[in-house]
C-alpha cells in the first residue's frame, strides 16, 4: 500500500486505545485509537473519524496528537537527531477540505517555496471515503475507502482480509461484549467531558458577572443555575465581597 510512500518491513507493536499524558505538566492527555510502532521506531496513530468535524478542528487535533506522540517516544537525554518519524492518519467517512480528493498528505514546507521541506519527520494524512475521486491513489487505499462506504464485494486481497477479520469479530460474543463495554465507557467519558465543560462555562459566567457587580438573581439566570450555587462559586474564588443582593 503506497499510503506512506515507504515500505514497513515489520510491526514492532500495536496498541488499541493507548492513553498518553504528559506527567511533567498539567496537560491534556490523548487516547489514540490505534497506536503502532514499526521496526525502525517510527510511530503511527490511526484515528477513525465517523462524526463530521470542522476542518480547523481536525487540523488542530492532528497537530496535538503528533506532539503527544513525540512526548511518548522521547526520553530525557535523547538527542534531537534520534527522533523517529511520526505519522497521524485520520480515516474520515465524510468529505474533507475541498472535497475533491480521497487522500491528503501534509508535511511542513516553506511558505515561500513549497518544494523546500522542513524534514522534521512528521506527516499528517487524511483519508476521505467521500472524496470526489479526482485523485490517483493506491489501489488498496481506494478499495479500503470503498469498503468504508459499504462496498463489501471486492476482488482486492487487502480489503478481503479486513472483511474476514470484521466478520470474525462480529461472530465472537466475547469480542462483541468487549466492544460494547468500550463504546459505553467512551460514551461516559464524552458525557463527563461535556458536563465538565458546561460547569467551567457557567463558573466563568458567574465570576465575570460578579466582577461586573450584577445582582445575584440575574447572575443565576445567566448561568442557568441557582442563587445558592452563585454564592458557592463566589466563596470558592474569594469573591464574596462582590455579591450584590437584589
Amino acid at each position: 500500500m503506497l499510503l506512506l510512500h515507504r515500505t514497513i518491513l515489520s510491526i514492532k507493536s500495536v496498541e488499541a486505545e493507548k492513553v498518553v499524558t504528559d506527567n511533567k505538566f498539567d496537560a491534556k492527555g490523548v487516547r489514540f485509537d490505534i497506536y503502532v510502532e514499526d521496526e525502525e521506531g517510527s510511530r503511527y496513530d490511526v484515528e477513525m473519524q465517523s462524526v463530521q468535524t470542522e476542518q480547523e478542528l481536525l487540523a488542530l487535533r492532528s497537530r496535538y496528537y503528533a506532539s503527544m506522540m513525540d512526548v511518548d517516544a522521547t526520553n530525557k537525554g535523547d538527542e534531537y537527531r534520534d527522533m523517529k518519524k511520526t505519522v497521524v492518519i485520520f480515516l474520515c467517512n465524510f468529505a474533507i477540505f475541498d472535497g475533491k480528493l480521497r487522500q491528503y498528505n501534509f508535511i511542513r514546507c516553506a511558505r515561500q517555496n513549497k518544494d523546500l521541506e522542513l524534514k522534521d519527520n512528521t506527516e499528517i494524512i487524511f483519508l476521505s471515503s467521500k472524496g470526489a475521486k479526482s485523485d490517483i491513489i493506491d489501489e488498496d487505499v481506494a478499495s479500503f475507502l470503498d469498503y468504508m462506504n459499504g462496498k463489501t464485494k471486492t476482488d482486492n486481497l487487502f480489503v478481503k482480509s479486513i472483511d474476514k477479520e470484521v466478520k470474525a469479530v462480529n461472530k465472537d460474543p466475547t469480542i462483541r461484549r468487549n466492544i460494547m463495554k468500550w463504546e459505553m465507557k467512551l460514551r461516559e467519558e464524552r458525557e463527563y467531558a461535556a458536563s465538565k465543560a458546561l460547569k467551567e462555562k457557567n463558573e466563568f459566567i458567574i465570576i465575570t458577572s460578579l466582577k461586573e457587580k450584577l445582582p445575584l438573581t440575574l447572575i443565576a439566570k445567566l448561568a442557568e443555575t441557582t442563587v445558592s450555587k452563585v454564592k458557592e462559586v463566589a466563596k470558592k474564588h474569594n469573591l464574596e465581597n462582590l455579591i450584590v443582593n437584589n
